[in-house]
């Protein structure tokens, strides 16, 4: 049962990955989930420390602690789509152009962000972006704006 679970766990990992390679400009994620996610796999290894203290048992806690890191801080946008957590399940969805009805921007005030709203499958689904001044910065914005032209023109 564990091998079922752990490989289930590697595959939504690598699933998440291979549509992460995809993206080009990755969300800025708050520092609280940060932190949870540290709580989490501090709690998970402890857990398998404590009721197992095997391999396979570490090898769980591991791969559990990826898959929610790569639910947490994989998502992105590029030129034709845009990853996104669902919240029903832990692999990452990604919505292209033509299943996209709205798309907004907006500056975060007092904050060197942006936010992003996108409505698709009848949901909204909301991401913050770090803006720095950087050469990142131009590479979100010619992103960003090939992405708001493919969802006008469609």
């Amino acid at each position: 049962m564990k091998n079922l679970v752990l490989g289930l766990f590697l595959a939504g990992f690598g699933y998440n990955y291979w549509l992460k390679r995809k993206m080009t400009i990755f969300i800025k994620q708050r520092p609280l989930v940060r932190w949870i996610l540290i709580a989490y796999a501090v709690l998970a290894f402890y857990m398998a420390y404590q009721w197992g203290d095997t391999i396979q048992d570490y090898a769980l806690a591991g791969s559990s602690v990826l898959l929610l890191y790569s639910v947490a801080f994989f998502q992105g946008i590029n030129k034709d789509s845009v990853l996104v957590f669902l919240g029903t399940t832990p692999l990452l969805k990604q919505i292209k152009v033509s299943e996209i009805d709205h798309i907004l921007l907006e500056e975060v005030p007092e904050k060197s962000t942006y936010r992003l709203k996108i409505v698709a499958f009848g949901e909204e689904f909301t991401q913050l972006y770090q803006r720095d001044h950087s050469k990142k910065e131009g590479a979100f914005t010619k992103e960003l704006t090939e992405l708001l032209e493919a969802v006008k023109n469609h």
